[in-house]
């Protein structure tokens, strides 16, 4: 019985030999426990799109200082809906996404014993998606990790710099 693989035998005969009244304070604990634990999940969610957020802000103002301009949500058509990127460089065909460190699973900022959990995973496969669909719309896509821009933004700058460079030989090589 599937039952048996959720609740072990001995708290079915606790639920058995209980009284109604036990059973409602249970059920409401249970309910309450239920309530906090998805109040956490969504103050820590909030906080990490804020987080994300103001990463996005960091690497806007590091374009804006290398001189270029840029759109926020950049939406590339895919099928019958459309995949979405955080940052597209006005002048190039390059567009930026930001990944959260968590969320997208960079595995050089987890330890050995932690796994790819699902939503990683989910959140990986759509990076492929979009970073296919960028390719194939003819932009060049740079992604970005959290750690990197709190880490090292010397080295967003110069990843995006090189990215530009790139862009400009290929468009005047074919000009010439």
């Amino acid at each position: 019985m599937i039952l048996s693989a959720i609740v072990t035998p001995q708290q079915i005969q606790n639920a058995l030999d209980a009284e109604p009244a036990e059973i409602l304070r249970a059920v409401h604990k249970r309910i309450v426990d239920t309530e906090k634990l998805m109040t956490e999940y969504r103050n820590f969610a909030m906080n990490q799109q804020t987080d994300i957020e103001m990463l996005q802000e960091r690497v806007t103002e590091l374009i804006e200082d290398m001189g270029s301009s840029f759109d926020i949500e950049i939406p590339l058509p895919f099928k019958l809906s459309w995949k979405h990127y955080d940052i597209g460089l006005e002048e190039y065909p390059i567009l930026i996404e930001v990944d959260g460190d968590y969320w997208h699973g960079n595995k050089k900022v987890m330890t050995e014993e932690q796994k790819i959990n699902w939503m990683q995973m989910k959140n990986k496969q759509n990076d492929l998606l979009k970073d296919w669909v960028a390719k194939n719309k003819g932009y060049k896509l740079i992604r970005i990790w959290e750690s990197d821009i709190k880490d090292d933004l010397p080295a967003v700058r110069a990843k995006i710099r090189k990215t530009i460079r790139e862009v400009k030989s290929l468009k005047e090589g074919e000009e010439v």
